[in-house]
């Protein structure tokens, strides 16, 4: 037996949902990576995925800020002595 889906949309957000075999109502966020919610009605379902979508974008937020911080401490070492390139022994040639 195929399951239902339908598109519930709210504000910014859009939600492919059906309702599962133990009677809740399941949703997959069209539109952020990674949401997956549930909920006993569609309007809990829908609440749900708000806090999940909010909850998941400040954490994307503290991930960036915290590889960011990572990088900028990162320190590549170099030999003492500087490298120089060597001059071209290509001659340029007139037409």
């Amino acid at each position: 037996m195929s399951e239902k889906y339908f598109i519930v949309v709210d504000g910014d957000l859009r939600l492919k949902m059906h309702k599962g075999p133990s009677g809740m109502y399941v949703a997959v966020s069209l539109d952020v990576s990674g949401l997956f919610t549930q909920g006993h009605t569609v309007e809990e379902t829908i609440a749900n995925a708000r806090d999940a979508a909010k909850a998941l974008a400040e954490s994307r937020a503290i991930m960036a800020k915290e590889t960011i911080a990572a990088a900028r401490a990162v320190t590549i070492k170099t030999s003492a002595k500087p490298i120089r390139a060597k001059p071209s022994r290509r001659r340029l040639v007139k037409a």
